[in-house]
């Protein structure tokens, strides 16, 4: 089997799966007013997002930590020749050509946690060019764009000149001295126990009435 040094072999990320799973399990949560108050209005959003996005991925390093696959990462892939979207990175020891009895056994288990059925399939890696095969594809698959936060209602896209959490303004007392700035977001412990996760091919919004799915996501915890 050859392989090129830029292909990943693994699963889309449904990030959108992932992200309401943040906000259910409390690692996404509220803004804290008082911050935001060291920012003009219309820096709050994207605040928020680079939140969203860090607190979702963060759950997908939980994911990883509990699945126990070493080398599973997650990494940027093409979807189209200017659309990215996450992928659930696995070993090459993963493909299903030659692939261990103790290594199909994890690979199950990974696939029950993100409410997989399929074998992983190739990606290309951002780290590369543009593969010629995607060159002269503008627009992602359907099914892949509304795995993306890009595709929520009014995600905004780039995260490009992004104000990140940690760059408060400087504010000083009236000595000189540096002020603290107060914290972000204040995060509240959920159990994860037996829970109830959405299929991750349901794009909608989430509502009281809809279809859910046993994922296995049992004993994971949200980190200050």
């Amino acid at each position: 089997m050859i392989i090129e040094d830029d292909m990943v072999l693994g699963y889309l990320v449904d990030e959108v799966w992932l992200w309401r799973l943040a906000k259910k399990f409390g690692y996404i949560g509220t803004p804290n007013p008082a911050y935001l108050a060291l920012y003009q209005e219309e820096c709050h959003t994207r605040l928020m997002q680079c939140h969203e996005i860090r607190a979702t991925i963060k759950l997908g390093r939980r994911i990883i930590e509990k699945v126990k696959i070493r080398g599973l990462r997650i990494l940027p892939v093409y979807i189209s020749n200017s659309q990215i979207g996450l992928c659930w990175s696995l070993p090459y020891s993963m493909h299903p050509e030659g692939r261990s009895a103790k290594k199909t056994a994890q690979l199950e288990f990974f696939k029950q946690v993100i409410c997989e059925e399929d074998e992983p399939k190739w990606w290309a890696s951002t780290n590369g060019d543009v593969p010629r095969a995607m060159q002269d594809v503008t627009e992602p698959r359907e099914d892949y764009w509304r795995m993306t936060l890009q595709s929520l209602p009014g995600w905004i896209g780039s995260s490009e000149g992004f104000p990140r959490v940690e760059d408060a303004p400087v504010t000083r007392n009236e000595r000189g001295i540096r002020i603290e700035p107060p914290p972000f977001i204040f995060i509240k412990k959920r159990d994860e126990s037996d829970v109830e996760t959405e299929k991750p091919s349901s794009p909608p919004p989430p509502t009281d009435d809809s279809e859910v799915d046993d994922c296995d996501m049992e004993d994971g915890e949200a980190e200050d």
